[in-house]
This record gives structure tokens, C-alpha cells and sequence, in this order.
């Protein structure tokens, strides 16, 4: 028994003796909230007021109707803005500046893009309108103007169009609900598909 004491304690020592040796944990430094995400901003803070909209040093220069337009994104993509949008932004309800070129009646004139019978439509009801359908008011939630720079995160996506011309434009109007089965309800592709009617304002499908 004395052999066995004598083991255990001299094993008891050697453990510690090595734990001792162990250089203590070292505490991993504390991640700040700006590291959190890609953005490199504080994930808990957001100012209720947003800062004033400017155009950054790298984003483009020309002013309206004088810039060359993109290339879809992707078949039916909404166009983005080719152009600089200091002094458009935000845009409100009551105040859009786009309206200015953009509705049909006056695009032609200053060569710019029309805006397409797709937006005088209410998709809920199916009803065709002779003005801007309001739920489309905000023309920066789907279309958006682009910077020279390389992305945080690298884009591979390479879009497949069925038909050529829609690198250019749109056809959403034509195959908006395509593939779509809705059961005989207010909203069919019977009122979608071809020209728009005299009540909607007409223009190319941009």
C-alpha cells in the first residue's frame, strides 16, 4: 500500500507540475459591434433621422439624358440608373422628380426610359389606371444607381435571356403571370398580355 501511496502522489505532482508550466488562457479579444457583418457599421445603432442623400466621389457623373444606359441585369431586371441622383432623392409620395422624365408622355422627348404599363396597374384588383399606381411610388426600391467599385462579396451570377431584346428591355408586361394559376380571379394574363388599354399611358416596354 505504502508502493501504491507513494505512486499516487508522485503522479499527483507531476500534473501539476506541467498544468503549472501551461502558460494561462488567453482571453480572445472582445468583437466590436462595426466588425459584425460586411458593412462594417454598428448593428445596434440606427439614427431615426437618415442622413442627407449625396452621390459619393465614385458614383456616377452624368446628369440625366445624357448617360448610357446598362445592360439588364437578368431577364425582366428593373433598369438601373445610368445617371447621377443628387438633388432627386428620397423620393416621396408628394415629391418624385423621376415623374419629370419618365412618365410616357414626355420620355420620348428627352430620350429617357418610359415608365412601363406595368406600374398604371393595380395587381391586387386587377384594375388599369391612367396614372402612377402609388404602390410603385418609390422608383429606388427596385431601380438603383450604380458605384465603381468592387463588391464586398464577389458576383458570379451570368443571366440567361430567352429572348435577346430583353438584355435592353422589358417584356414583364407580356409574362407577368406566366406559369401563374389563379383560379379564374380578378387578375389573369388575359388582362396583362398585349398593348395597354386607352385608359393606361402607353410607351415602350422599357
Amino acid at each position: 500500500m505504502a508502493v501504491v501511496s507513494t505512486s499516487l502522489i508522485s503522479t499527483t505532482f507531476l500534473i501539476n507540475k506541467v498544468i503549472a508550466k501551461e502558460p494561462p488562457n488567453q482571453a480572445k479579444s472582445e468583437i466590436t459591434p462595426e466588425e459584425i457583418g460586411i458593412r462594417q457599421a454598428p448593428v445596434e445603432e440606427e439614427d431615426t433621422a437618415p442622413p442627407a442623400i449625396i452621390d459619393p466621389e465614385y458614383a456616377p457623373k452624368p446628369p440625366p439624358g445624357t448617360s448610357k444606359k446598362y445592360k439588364r441585369a437578368y431577364e425582366n431586371a428593373p433598369p438601373q440608373i445610368p445617371h447621377s441622383t443628387e438633388g432627386l432623392l428620397p423620393i416621396t409620395k408628394e415629391n418624385n422628380a423621376c415623374l419629370g422624365c419618365h412618365m410616357p408622355e414626355v420620355a420620348k422627348a428627352v430620350k429617357a426610359t418610359p415608365i412601363p404599363p406595368s406600374h398604371f396597374i393595380n395587381f391586387r384588383t386587377g384594375q388599369k389606371l391612367n396614372h402612377l399606381y402609388q404602390g410603385r411610388y418609390n422608383c429606388t426600391q427596385c431601380h438603383v444607381p450604380q458605384l465603381d467599385v468592387q463588391p464586398v462579396v464577389k458576383n458570379t451570377f451570368k443571366p440567361d435571356y430567352r429572348d435577346p431584346k430583353t438584355k435592353e428591355r422589358s417584356k414583364l408586361i407580356q409574362n407577368i403571370m406566366e406559369g401563374v394559376d389563379l383560379g379564374g380571379t380578378a387578375i389573369d394574363n388575359e388582362k396583362f398580355s398585349g398593348p395597354p388599354s386607352d385608359n393606361v399611358p402607353s410607351g415602350e416596354h422599357h
